[in-house]
């Protein structure tokens, strides 16, 4: 490739993107023309970050689809999209997270370069609105593990199996594997019902990945220090940005994932539920006392305020799975920021029911949460837990589960259940302890109506 290009490129960074300039000076640059993506980033063998590129791709793209790319594979590393720093993505479909960090990032880089600067490119990415089930939602407000949830019931079917790249080949020997991984790849894919598009991303989603997966085979020591640096880098680049004034969308994404508080379950779970009393509230046509008096003179500014009939201040349902594995503490942290819930809204009609195998106590309210933890203490905490008759229960009992929120504090390994059971009811949030089953649970999830939080 031109080195021309490569120093454009460089110093557009240094001096109009400085937040990633720290991290770009510590990464190195080979090319590599059978590469099928313009670029792509791996781990070398001591720590030390390269960025492939290819230059025949990279020179079909205009100076603005370039930078593009190069801040996308940034952003992958800034957020540790890779196995390093996510273990649990070991236990996902790879594919389908990738997918999901690739929509994240790309949407974040919209915010650093327009749209209108990269028309050709733009129709080759995986953005929100190419996928129906994203296009309505504020991805950026939700995490890589919540758009995978979402894909993921759109994607499950398709599975690819990796082989492990290795530090220590060079370029070259692994393009050629990757290149013949594709081939696979391309043969899985003809399997499922997809359009170019989808084909194309996904291919995309999997050339990352395995370039990605060299981060994973470095020892403990060496991910560590790898850690740090990319940290480092993040803190000085923000200074820098901080000090010519402008910083983007991105740019402050990234930093508040990594060193401002995130957000607390219980502020979560408190919005969650006030959003869904708001949303209550409706506006009723002027009904015709008050069109013969505003015909009079008297003067009326917009519609009146009402309960919604469909819908008037909802119902909640607790369900707290008693099973042995979860703790007394947790149990009365959840309890008690329930109380503190209900005391600020206007909630009235609140059942908690307890269940292992079968619903085992019910209680009407929360104002005793002595009487209720004294209950939970004297839990079996043996046998099997299933929510599906713990669900069934409430909807046998209940007479309007269309505008009852359900709240699950449980660990996650409850047993299988329909998704449909749970979609009957006005909102489902599943509050899962330390250490649950999240996977379980996320296949349940929609990320709208049905949706997961995790206690820390």
């Amino acid at each position: 490739m031109n080195e021309k290009t490569i120093r454009k490129l460089r110093y557009n960074v240094l001096s109009k993107y400085p937040f990633y300039s720290d991290l770009l000076l510590r990464i190195q640059i080979r090319e590599n023309d059978k590469l099928p993506n313009p670029m792509a980033v791996r781990a070398l063998k001591d720590g030390k970050i390269e960025m492939a590129i290819n230059p025949i791709m990279l020179k079909e793209l205009n100076f603005h689809e370039q930078l593009f790319c190069l801040l996308h594979e940034l952003k992958h590393v800034m957020l540790f999209h890779t196995d390093i720093f996510n273990k649990h993505i070991k236990s996902l479909n790879e594919i389908v997270y990738n997918l999901a960090t690739d929509v994240i990032v790309n949407e974040l880089t919209l915010t650093e370069i327009g749209k209108y600067c990269i028309d050709d490119l733009y129709q080759q990415i995986a953005t929100k609105d190419k996928f129906d089930e994203l296009k309505d939602l504020d991805v950026l407000k939700y995490t890589s593990l919540e758009i995978y949830e979402i894909l993921m019931k759109k994607y499950k079917n398709i599975i690819i199996d990796f082989p492990t790249p290795s530090n220590n080949d060079n370029l070259d020997d692994l393009v050629d594997k990757l290149n013949d991984l594709l081939d696979k790849v391309d043969k899985e894919l003809s399997k499922h019902n997809l359009n170019d598009f989808e084909k194309e991303v996904i291919k995309k989603a999997v050339i990352d990945n395995y370039l990605q997966k060299t981060f994973d085979n470095l020892d403990e020591k060496t991910k560590q220090n790898l850690k740090n640096e990319i940290r480092e880098a993040i803190v000085n680049g923000y200074a820098q940005q901080k000090l010519i004034g402008k910083t983007a969308m991105g740019m402050e994404y990234i930093y508040n994932q990594h060193f401002r508080k995130v957000r607390n379950w219980k502020n979560i779970l408190k919005d969650e539920i006030e959003k869904e009393i708001k949303n209550a509230f409706t506006f009723r046509k002027i009904n015709h006392v008050v069109y013969a008096l505003k015909s009079a003179g008297f003067k009326q500014i917009g519609n009146l305020p009402s309960m919604d009939k469909d819908y008037a201040i909802p119902s909640l349902t607790i369900l707290l799975d008693t099973s042995g594995s979860i703790n007394d503490k947790e149990y009365e942290q959840f309890l008690n920021e329930i109380y503190s819930i209900l005391k600020t809204t206007h909630i009235k009609n609140i059942n908690v029911a307890m269940f292992e195998s079968e619903v085992s106590k019910e209680f009407s309210g929360l104002a005793n949460i002595k009487k209720v933890m004294d209950f939970v203490k004297k839990r079996k905490g043996f046998g099997g837990t299933d929510l599906k008759v713990a669900v069934k229960h409430v909807l046998k009992k209940k007479k309007n589960v269309k505008n009852t929120i359900m709240v699950i504090f449980t660990d996650g390994y409850f047993g299988k259940i329909d998704v449909k059971l749970l979609q009957q009811f006005r909102k489902v949030i599943f509050v899962l302890t330390e250490n649950s089953d999240v996977e379980h649970v996320m296949k349940l999830c929609d990320g709208k109506k049905i949706k997961y939080l995790k206690v820390k």
